[in-house]
């Protein structure tokens, strides 16, 4: 008896191992897996390009890259609420890669939402090497587009 409990307890212990020691940088997609997949819960990243208005505008878009998925999206940070009250805000993740005939655009996704308080995001787009870049725009009201550069 003491025998098959050690056993069952060195399985349990060996299924909990296991669990325990995936590495943190696998991620719950990657690549084209992850197209159009809201990146929340899924995947953490780099952000990179800040644009958009000055400190007090409390407004500002950024690319952020996730080497673990292989993915990019756009997140939007609003920390004026109430400065931006009833606004709708389209945010868009653009996609291009270097080729041997220049830069080829292969896409993006965006997404509309109402003024919100903190950040907004798009779902993710494919980043496989360094060939790729992204770029992240908003939009106010349907007016004009304000991008990051790409990265």
């Amino acid at each position: 008896m003491r025998t098959l409990i050690a056993l069952v307890a060195f399985m349990g212990l060996g299924v909990v191992t296991t669990a325990v020691s995936a590495s943190p940088a696998l991620a719950a997609c990657s690549g084209t897996g992850c197209y159009n997949v809201n990146p929340n819960g899924q995947c953490s990243g780099t952000r990179y390009g800040w644009t958009g208005g000055g400190y007090d505008s409390g407004l500002g878009i950024v690319v952020v890259k996730s080497p673990g998925c292989r993915a990019a999206w756009a997140r939007l940070q609003n920390d004026q609420y109430v400065r931006y009250a009833g606004a709708t805000f389209t945010v868009r993740i653009e996609r291009r890669v270097w080729s041997s005939y220049g830069w080829w655009y292969t896409g993006s996704l965006s997404k509309q939402f109402l003024s919100t308080n903190g950040g907004v995001w798009t779902n993710m787009l494919e980043d496989f090497d360094s060939s790729d870049e992204h770029q992240a725009c908003f939009s106010l009201n349907g007016g004009a587009w304000t991008c990051t550069p790409w990265v």
